[in-house]
Order: structure tokens, then C-alpha cells, then sequence
């Protein structure tokens, strides 16, 4: 461990070195990095340290943490629990993630990849980045070796995928409040087996015959679904920026997590959407009068907690809470009609989670009324978003050419689904509060 240490702080004092003559000879010709050969040496030395920076990051992480000895690799890895990964019986096999899941979902395919140096320290952002700029060291060129081809796009190796889906679970609030995350590799559909009805136990006395208790069984098929993104960069900020890389995977991020969100509350089901709670068919729901109505007490949420729970659901008053912002700022502004002071949560909610999201909308129609909205309310791990590890980085480096920019179509294949509908709920016909415009 600490002979890896010292060699890659020599490497980095060797590199930082190279850079440091480069920078005293132009200093002393009183001049800038001028030539091509100059700027693109410095700048692959400058790469070179980011990369050995952490690699000795992670090295210290590693020895800190003692961890080395439990880095297993593709062949003996298993997972803590058994339920975290499922296998047909063909033998294909899908990993699931959970809310505080201690696995990374990078690191669960790094310890499958046969070349996981590759992939070290790449991200969607750096790839594309690649793709304008050309690699600037080693570690670029054979992260987009490992990479596959194919017609007019590039599929991002397992590693680097799996880095994009990790970084959309915190950023999708659905994840965040409990839904797993199920990822899988090479096939255009996944089945999952859902039980609908249970063993019934009964008493019975010495000899009497036993009524057959069936259990049945109900598919929850999981079609993957295109979910696409333009990017659309100039030339010159790809080739001046400092963190250009950083900003198109933060965006990124963004924007396909907000996407998921949507579709998983408020989906259409209808074309090339997936179906969300909203319009579920056993989903239970509750209204909030004729036309809406903006919230006065906390009496809903214990409503819905009630029609849940009354569907044999494991949902109490700490299962999570999804709104609008708007939503969230009327239930924190509520006050009592006594004494006008902040209107105190029951003591059977008063720790539950209320997290937030633009994605449910609050332009509703519902009654007389166009500016509705909805609050979401269930047992969060039976939502479960299904992903397929093979993000596609499409370029466009002439469709924009003539402003002097360079497109880039990202897509990724993932669909969302329930394991029991009557677990997920929502309030509909919120409307703002008295202080709020809308």
C-alpha cells in the first residue's frame, strides 16, 4: 500500500516537474503557451495530475478505511444481502440499489469489468469533451477504446454508465425517498414476478380437510424506453473552458433525473412514456374539493396515510411526502386559526420526510380551476426504476456547424414501474396558498 503511495507521488512530482519547465521557459521568453505542441503538452500534463490525484486519493481512502481486502473481484463478489441481486432462471442477472445502498452502482460494475483502469475518474461530461477535443492522455485514449461504436453514436462502456446512474439516484427524488434502482445489461425487456394474492392460514381441527390457498402471481414487465437529451456547446468554450466536462454531467444529471421524476409521478403511459402514479388504476387518491383547494391542515395527508395503509401497504408516518415547491411553502406557511402561530404537525407525522420537485406540475386542470396540483404519498420501494447500463453519447458535429457549435444527443433506455399499485398514493387539486399568486 504505501510503496503504491510513494510511486504515485513520485509520478506526480515528475509530472508537476515537466510543467514547471515548461512554465520557466516561457516565463523567460516573456511570452504565452504559443505553439499547438507547447499548450497541448502542458494541458496532458495537466490532465495527468488530476488522474494521479486520484489515484491517490483513492489509495488513502483505501488504507484509512482498511478496505482493500474486501475489494472482490467479478468472479467471487457477492452482495450483502441476497435480495440485492436477482437472476432468471436463464441465468441473466439484474442488480438492485436501494435508498443508502452502501454499493455504488460504479462500483458494482467495476468489480465486473475486465478492464476497470479505463474507466478511471471518466464521466459522460469528459466523454464528450473527448469527443471534440481528442484524448489527452493514456487514460482518455483507452476509456474510449473500451467503448463501443456503432451507428452514429458511441455506447459508453459499463463503468462509465454505471457513473451516470449513480449520479442521477441522489438527484431523483423518488430514489431519494425510497424507490430502488434496478439496473441490466443486453436485453430489450425485463419480467419481475409480483405476488397479488397471498397464503391464507386457517385454523382448522384434528382430521378436517384444508381448503387449497392458492398464491397468484402477476408480471411486471420492464420495457426499457428511449430518454434522450440534446447538448448543444460552442466550439470555443469546449476548447477554453476549465470545467466544461463538469458542467455537461452536472446538466445532464439535471435534466434526466428531473425526467424520471416526471414520468414516475405524472407519466402518460401512452407512446413512448412510462406510467405513473397519477395514473395508476388502483392507485388510491384523495380530492381536494370541487375546484381545488389550497391546504388549511395536515387532515389529507393523514387521509391518504389511512386509504394506504387500509391496502395492507407498509406505510406509516414517516413514509416520505413528494410535492411541488409551491405545495411545500403553503404546508410550512400553514398557521393556526387560534392564535395565528405556525400550525404544529400531528406527532404522527411530525418527522415525516417532505421532499420537493418542479417536476409534478401545478397547472392542473381540475374543476373550475387550471393552477391544481398533487402530493405524492406511498411506500417508496415499491416504485421501481429499471435502467439499462448503456448510455449512448451521440455526436452532431455538423448539424450546428454553422454557428460554430457541436451537438451531443445523450440517450439512455429506463422505464419505472410499481411492484403493488395500492402502495402509492396521491392528494390531487392542491392549489397555492393565500399568500401565492397561483
Amino acid at each position: 500500500m504505501k510503496s503504491e503511495l510513494k510511486a504515485l507521488y513520485e509520478q506526480k512530482k515528475n509530472t508537476q516537474d515537466k510543467m514547471e519547465a515548461i512554465y520557466s521557459e516561457v516565463k523567460n521568453r516573456s511570452s504565452k503557451l504559443t505553439t499547438v505542441d507547447e499548450r497541448k503538452l502542458f494541458d496532458q500534463l495537466e490532465a495527468e495530475i488530476s488522474d494521479i490525484n486520484g489515484s491517490i486519493e483513492f489509495h488513502q481512502k483505501m488504507e484509512t478505511k482498511n478496505l482493500y481486502d474486501e475489494v472482490r473481484t467479478a468472479k467471487n463478489s457477492e452482495p450483502e444481502n441476497d435480495d440485492q441481486i436477482l437472476r432468471s432462471a436463464k441465468g441473466s442477472e439484474a442488480a438492485v440499489f436501494t435508498n443508502g445502498d452502501k454499493r455504488s452502482v460504479r462500483k458494482y460494475y467495476e468489480e465486473r469489468s475486465s478492464n476497470k483502469e479505463a474507466s478511471k475518474g471518466m464521466h459522460i461530461g469528459k466523454i464528450m469533451r473527448i469527443h471534440q477535443t481528442g484524448p489527452q492522455n493514456d487514460f482518455e485514449s483507452r476509456a474510449m477504446s473500451e467503448g463501443v461504436a456503432s451507428a452514429g453514436g458511441y455506447t459508453v462502456d459499463s463503468v462509465v454508465s454505471a457513473d451516470f446512474i449513480d449520479r442521477l439516484r441522489p438527484a431523483t427524488t423518488c430514489i431519494r425517498a425510497g424507490a430502488k434502482t434496478i439496473t441490466f445489461n443486453g436485453t430489450n425487456s425485463y419480467n419481475m414476478a409480483k405476488l397479488t394474492t397471498g397464503i391464507t392460514a386457517e385454523w382448522k381441527a384434528e382430521n378436517a380437510s384444508q381448503t387449497a390457498a392458492d398464491m397468484a402471481f402477476g408480471n411486471v414487465q420492464f420495457a426499457p424506453k428511449a430518454l434522450r437529451a440534446l447538448v448543444r456547446v460552442s466550439r470555443e468554450l469546449f476548447e477554453d473552458s476549465l470545467n466544461i466536462e463538469n458542467i455537461l454531467a452536472q446538466e445532464a444529471t439535471r435534466a434526466f433525473a428531473a425526467e424520471l421524476d416526471r414520468v414516475a409521478l405524472v407519466g402518460s403511459g401512452t407512446g413512448a412514456e412510462p406510467q405513473g402514479i397519477a395514473n395508476y388504476t388502483n392507485a388510491p387518491f384523495i380530492w381536494s374539493g370541487a375546484n381545488g383547494e389550497a391546504p388549511a391542515d395536515y387532515d389529507k395527508i393523514l387521509s391518504l396515510i389511512y386509504e394506504l395503509q387500509a391496502n395492507n401497504s407498509n406505510v406509516d408516518g414517516n413514509s416520505a411526502a413528494i410535492m411541488h415547491p409551491r405545495t411545500l411553502q403553503a404546508m410550512n406557511a400553514l398557521k393556526s386559526s387560534i392564535d395565528s402561530q405556525p400550525l404544529i404537525r400531528p406527532d404522527y407525522i411530525k418527522n415525516q420526510p417532505w421532499y420537493h420537485t418542479t417536476s409534478i406540475g401545478i397547472t392542473d386542470s381540475y374543476g373550475s380551476s387550471n393552477a391544481a396540483s398533487k402530493l405524492f404519498i406511498g411506500d417508496w420501494s415499491q416504485l421501481v426504476f429499471g435502467m439499462r447500463n448503456q448510455v449512448q453519447i451521440i455526436p452532431l458535429p455538423t448539424l450546428y456547424a454553422e454557428n460554430n457549435q457541436i451537438g451531443f444527443l445523450i440517450v439512455m433506455r429506463a422505464d419505472v414501474k410499481p411492484m403493488h399499485e395500492q402502495s402509492l398514493g396521491y392528494i390531487k387539486g392542491i392549489l397555492g396558498g393565500s399568500d401565492l399568486l397561483t
